[in-house]
């Protein structure tokens, strides 16, 4: 006797109803989908079990919530996707916004005890950058990096130059390294983050510690990158060994 089939659960069929209506074009990318009320309604289920199927279309990258935006279908990425394991700013490789503009400021800081050991090495003075991440007018990420002046001295950087010291920590650096490491945590945005005003439901963030090493293993540039966890899409490419 054949095993009885168990149904699938009401939030996977209302899951599977509305991805093929975003994957036929009913609802197209960058449209909202309808309210939660409405939707709960067509469904005839409660609104946490709504919840659910959005939350799993979430996680599959199909659509983003926003605070008093509702749920929107998400952008169609053309392929190949760019991993994580491109060697260069991770913002984009993460972020499931496409990035169209980047607010840019520096300062110069004192050595203290924490960039000492940090780097592993005194210095007298660090610059420190911020970099606000824009899709369009929307605020989606936020980057805070840390380098010593010594290494603006042995790359001869001019720190008057704001386009020359964006154009290094954004693009140059990441040539200059031999290698670079990531850790990923999740937290809570802490005050320095909350002020940056980015578009986050729960406060909650993929936050991204990158360290960049030049040639002799001396660390470069030290990076924390803030990404609302509603907008991360991320993808690690590996080669088959």
């Amino acid at each position: 006797m054949a095993n009885k089939q168990e149904p699938l659960p009401k939030y996977v069929l209302i899951y599977n109803q509305l991805l093929t209506a975003i994957d036929t074009g009913k609802f197209k990318a960058g449209t909202k989908l309808p309210p939660e009320e409405t939707l709960a309604k067509y469904f005839n289920v409660s609104r946490m079990t709504l919840r659910q199927a959005l939350s799993l279309l979430r996680e599959d990258g199909k659509v983003m919530s926003h605070k008093g935006s509702g749920t929107i279908v998400s952008e169609k990425r053309s392929s190949p996707i760019l991993g994580i394991e491109h060697s260069e700013n991770p913002i984009q490789a993460i972020c499931q916004k496409k990035i169209t503009t980047t607010n840019f400021s520096m300062g110069l800081s004192y050595s203290n005890p924490y960039t000492r050991e940090l780097f592993g090495r005194n210095s007298p003075a660090g610059v420190h950058f911020d970099r606000i991440y824009l899709a369009e007018k929307e605020r989606v990420a936020y980057s805070y990096a840390l380098m010593l002046i010594d290494t603006a001295e042995k790359f001869k950087l001019d720190l008057e130059d704001k386009e020359q010291m964006q154009k290094f920590i954004d693009h140059d650096i990441y040539k200059l390294t031999l290698h670079r490491q990531l850790t990923f945590k999740i937290g809570i945005g802490t005050e320095s983050v909350q002020k940056q005003q980015l578009s986050s439901i729960s406060n909650q963030y993929l936050v991204v510690f990158e360290s960049l090493f030049d040639q002799q293993e001396k660390l470069l540039v030290f990076t924390k990158h803030y990404i609302p966890v509603e907008l991360v899409n991320m993808t690690l490419n590996l080669p088959v060994t």
